[in-house]
């Protein structure tokens, strides 16, 4: 049958009643008729209360009230309670929320009421659980719908937090118990541990075990606590103190002791300050050595009242067992004794005394100073050091000079040092003035000519003697006239270094006072960019190579100016000596590139081959020819080889290309006069 109920029937409910109203619509029952709650008491509060709104007088009213959606409902209803057996049987029927059986209430605890023989029965409360309450735990409906009351399982699953494992059975009965598992979809487990293993399998399971178990507190173990950037300790109810923390599921992983958890969580701080800290936050220490540049100083991590104590240790910071290694790792500029002596006795009990070693003082003495008292008397204390730490101590000013002031001339540094003032002190050696293009002395400006005092600048370089100086810092001058002059000042004469250079375009000239000797044409002042050489011949050579260098070096060694060798002079057609005087004397050459000879033969057969030897050698003409005769082609004749002015046969002299012949009769008989007698052939 089906169940209806009408709007309107509800808004025409009386509040109140004017007779016992105790007949409800059996909806849960499903039964499609109305019933008695005195004889079938409803699972329902709203129809089992008395005066309920929702309870009618009879039978009759309530099928009318709500079973209107057919004359057949209204009729059922009234039948299927008429077909009530007033007996029961041994079968069940959905009653709510579980399986009843079919027999009046108030014959015991599983009994659910009469209902009509239409409504669905079940032989057991087994079967009936079986078909209609599938999502229910079978155990958990068969238990109540016999009537009696499910303790659950034993067994564990997770709770509706999702956080832990939880037992199923009445919460009433144990702190472990979750209440009863109802519902199939909650997966049971056999053990807790198998609970945590599958359901919690991200917590860690020691933790889960222990939460599930409220009757346990704590495993002794360690977390890591990000709120303090520390491990904390999951403390059993035995174990007390500051360390101690609450751990949640958030706080990952359990580890045996705070070096572990330390070590596997908080890497990144030292792993002795971690641990300390964690063990104990209140008073924890590692009682060891770490720098604090704030005093240049090592301290110890420690509360006690010694001076060297310090809390303020960080967890970045690194350790070391001594305060040596400390200074030694940390403060390496620091003096290794020092740093130690200090460490230990505390910065602020540093020794007022001084240790009498050495020091930088960067002030405006710019020098090495003794770690000693200023009133002490010696002129080389300056001062004590107020704490001792952040300085560097050495035990000799040489060492002190060499690390502090290296960019000083070392023997500068220690001469001022020791001194005790800036000027008192000097090295006598030598240093660049560029100002004046000399070197002067360091040495006190009474001590003579080239004296005058420290450098202004102490890395200026210093040397041993001012011919050094001149060559390392004043290069470009003359080195003669820069070491005269460094030494006996600017009015010390003038000196060249009597060497060769390129004087002029085509000559070399010596470095020297032009009175001094041939060749000196002056000493030359600024020397940058002039190359000298020992020899002329190596100056003409190197300067000149276009130029004959006998040339050159009679040009320039300032003596007759000539050479005495033999040029060809083409435009005359002769060879032409390099002197003064007569022929062949003709004097130097225009072209100083011409090509010289030593004699006037081999210049003639090398560069005037061509020109008649006589010509060419300037041969005087009483003594130039031969006895030989050769073709005169102009005459037409044979002609003796001698000038013309000495008459007939003579017919000039033959040139270079011309042929020779012995005799007359040889040069007549050539193919070119054969047909010529000896009379008309030759000049006669």
């Amino acid at each position: 049958m089906t169940r209806f109920v009408s709007a309107i029937a509800f808004m025409a409910m009386s509040v109140g009643r004017a007779q016992a109203n105790n007949w409800y619509p059996d909806w849960d029952g499903g039964s499609g008729t109305c019933l008695d709650k005195t004889v079938t008491p409803s699972t329902n509060h709203l129809f089992q209360e008395d005066g309920s709104s929702f309870l009618t007088a009879n039978l009759d009213a309530c099928c009318d009230r709500y079973y209107l959606a057919s004359a057949g409902d209204t009729a059922d209803c009234k039948t299927g309670a008429a077909d009530t057996d007033s007996t029961g049987t041994d079968e069940y029927t959905v009653r709510g929320d579980r399986c009843s059986k079919n027999c009046p209430t108030t014959e015991g605890a599983e009994c659910g009421g009469l209902v009509g023989s239409s409504v669905t029965k079940f032989n057991s409360a087994d079967a009936c659980c079986a078909q209609t309450f599938g999502y229910i735990r079978r155990e958990y409906c068969t238990t109540i719908s016999h009537g009696g009351t499910y303790g659950g399982t034993g067994k564990w699953y997770l709770d509706s937090g999702g956080r832990m494992c939880v037992q199923d059975c009445a919460t009433s009965t144990d702190t472990a118990c979750g209440g009863v598992s109802t519902q199939n979809w909650q997966i049971l487990s056999d053990t807790l541990e198998d609970c945590c293993s599958a359901r919690l399998s991200y917590l860690n399971q020691e933790f889960c075990v222990v939460q599930s178990t409220p009757t346990l507190e704590g495993t002794d173990t360690w977390f890591v606590d990000d709120t303090v950037g520390r491990c904390r300790q999951f403390c059993t109810a035995t174990t007390t103190g500051s360390q101690c923390g609450t751990y949640t599921t958030s706080r990952g992983d359990l580890y045996p002791d705070a070096a572990a958890c330390c070590s596997a969580r908080l890497n990144w701080q030292n792993s002795e300050y971690c641990t300390s800290r964690s063990t104990d936050p209140d008073t924890g220490t590692t009682n060891k050595w770490f720098v604090d540049y704030t005093l240049n100083a090592c301290v110890r991590d420690c509360t006690t009242s010694a001076t060297h104590c310090d809390s303020g240790l960080t967890a970045s910071d690194t350790l070391f067992d001594t305060s040596t290694a400390c200074c030694a790792a940390k403060l390496g500029s620091v003096d290794s004794d020092s740093c130690v002596s200090v460490s230990e006795s505390g910065v602020a009990n540093a020794t007022a005394t001084g240790t009498s070693k050495w020091y930088a003082d960067y002030s405006s003495s710019r020098r090495c100073v003794v770690d000693c008292p200023t009133n002490s008397g010696n002129p080389t204390c300056g001062g004590t050091v107020s704490t001792g730490a952040g300085v560097s101590f050495y035990d000799t000013v040489e060492q002190c000079c060499s690390e502090k002031f290296q960019w000083y001339q070392s023997d500068l540094c220690k001469v001022i040092s020791e001194a005790g003032t800036v000027g008192n002190g000097h090295t006598n050696l030598w240093y660049a003035k560029q100002s004046d293009n000399v070197c002067v002395q360091d040495c006190a400006s009474s001590g003579g000519v080239s004296c005058e005092g420290n450098p202004s600048s102490f890395s200026e370089p210093l040397y041993d003697t001012a011919a050094a100086c001149c060559s390392a810092k004043l290069g470009w001058l003359n080195q003669d006239r820069c070491e005269t002059q460094s030494t006996l000042g600017a009015s010390a004469p003038l000196v060249g270094g009597r060497q060769w250079f390129a004087h002029t375009g085509s000559t070399c000239g010596q470095d020297c006072v032009t009175a001094e000797g041939q060749g000196c044409v002056g000493v030359v002042d600024q020397i940058s960019g002039v190359q000298f050489y020992s020899t002329v011949a190596e100056c003409c050579t190197a300067k000149f190579s276009w130029i004959n260098s006998d040339l050159c070096v009679a040009l320039s060694d300032g003596g007759s100016g000539h050479s005495f060798k033999f040029y060809p002079d083409q435009g005359a057609r002769v060879c032409r000596q390099d002197c003064d005087g007569a022929a062949p004397c003709g004097g130097s050459p225009s072209n100083l590139a011409v090509p010289v000879f030593d004699n006037i033969a081999s210049c003639c057969s090398t560069a005037m081959s061509w020109q008649n030897k006589f010509t060419c050698e300037q041969t005087p003409a009483a003594e130039a020819g031969t006895d030989q005769y050769w073709i005169n082609w102009q005459l037409n004749k044979c002609v003796k080889n001698c000038v013309t002015s000495q008459g007939r046969p003579c017919g000039g002299l033959a040139e270079s290309w011309d042929v020779l012949y012995g005799s007359v009769g040889d040069c007549c008989g050539q193919p070119a006069f054969s047909w010529k007698e000896l009379s008309e052939c030759a000049y006669t």
